[in-house]
Order: C-alpha cells, then structure tokens, then sequence
C-alpha cells in the first residue's frame, strides 16, 4: 500500500509508520507474503477475501470446504442409543453420584456434566449432524433421560431434606428465641440457613417457615397465660 493511498479504517490517507498496522519487516500473513514497508491490515483484508472466492467455488463443484482443506468434519454420525429413557437416566445418576457427588444438591444438571456422560456413549452433544437421520430422535431421548434423571435427583434431596427437618426446626427456634425474634419473615428464614451454611429446597424452605413461627407462636401463648 504506497503512501498516498486511502485508508478505509481511519477515513484518511495511509499514515505508514504511524500505523499500528504497518509493517516495516517483511513476514507473511494469512499466506499473503508482505514486503517491507507494507501495510498488514491490508494484507489480512486480501487474504479473507481470496478465502471466500475459494469457498464459493467449491461449493459450486459441490464440494465442501473442509474437503478442499484435506480437513475431516468434526461433526460424526450419531450414535442409535438403545436404552430406554429411564435406563439412561438412571446410568446418568449413578455417573453423577460416583463423578461429580457434589452435583447431587443442585437444581440443574451442568451441560459440562451430561457431554462427559453422553461422551462416554459415544456421542458428542455440541458437535453434530442435524441432517443426520438418527439426531431427532437420540436427541430428544437424551433430552428426556436428562430430565428424568434430574426429577429424581430432585426426590432424593427432597427426602434427606426431610429427614433432616426436625434437627433443623430445632436449631431454627433457638436461633430465633437469641435474636429476640417472635415471629419470623422468609428473609429470616435464608439468612439464618445461610449462617448454617445449609442448602435446602424451596419446598423445604416454606415447611421450616410454618413449622417455626408455628412453634413460637405456641410458646408465646403458652407464656401470655402464664401470666395471667
């Protein structure tokens, strides 16, 4: 690109050495070789343009690019599970429990997760083939093994949360009685699980909120007629 040239980028004319893009050594770009005193920019611009011309010619011969390339295609046909969803899924926890046990108290299945578990079968769930004839339906098995499996790790927890509620009722009522508190709102509720440092279920969350200002309030009528 000679000095006098405008620029596209900088809407002016070629700053040569007062460009960063400017080269002052010779190097190649993009396999546009640049002479000294070049601008590179200009070069990579060239060498996007000449890979597009050789895309669209290709793809006219009916050939793909990664063919011309000599490159192979990432994306492999998929593989037929023969499981039933409910097999799957329960692989899938029993992976999850074994590989990843700090999993079991969330409320959703990491996608980093599933892929290894799907990996293991064979099948990459990023790269795929939606032309293969087989993707609609693996996929929608694996979407529902997925689900299943979560909907049972769901009901697990919800059972050892359960287990664990009386303790938790018990510890919840000292802790309000040292904070002088009668009756307890739901942010009462977090913040004294979260000082915990317990993880529970929103469904467990709102059994631990009646069942403790329940509790208080019995107290405190016990306490009124005491005093009378």
């Amino acid at each position: 690109m000679s000095s006098n040239n405008f620029c596209p980028l900088i809407r002016e004319q070629c700053k040569r050495q007062g460009c960063m893009f400017w080269s002052e050594k010779a190097e190649k770009i993009m396999g546009e070789e640049a002479e000294k005193g070049d601008c590179s920019l200009n070069l990579f611009a060239k060498a996007v343009g000449r890979a597009i011309i050789s895309i669209i010619g290709t793809e006219r011969e009916g050939l793909s690019p990664l063919e011309t390339s000599g490159l192979t295609d990432p994306r492999r046909e998929i593989t037929q599970l023969q499981q039933t969803e409910d097999e799957l899924a329960s692989e899938l926890v029993d992976f999850i429990k074994k590989e990843f046990p700090e999993q079991e108290s969330e409320r959703y299945l990491p996608h980093t997760v599933t892929r290894l578990f799907w990996a293991q079968k064979g099948i990459d769930s990023i790269l795929f083939d939606l032309h293969d004839p087989n993707y609609a339906v693996t996929h929608l098995k694996m979407e529902k093994a997925e689900r299943i499996a979560l909907e049972r790790l769901s009901q697990e927890r919800l059972l050892k949360e359960k287990e664990m509620l009386p303790e938790i009722v018990e510890k919840c009522i000292q802790w309000a009685r040292k904070q002088g508190l009668k009756k307890l709102t739901k942010s009462n509720i977090s913040f004294f699980l979260s000082e915990c440092e317990l993880k529970v279920s929103q469904t467990i969350k709102d059994i631990l909120y009646n069942k403790v200002n329940f509790e208080l309030s019995k107290n405190l009528k016990k306490q009124s007629k005491l005093a009378y």
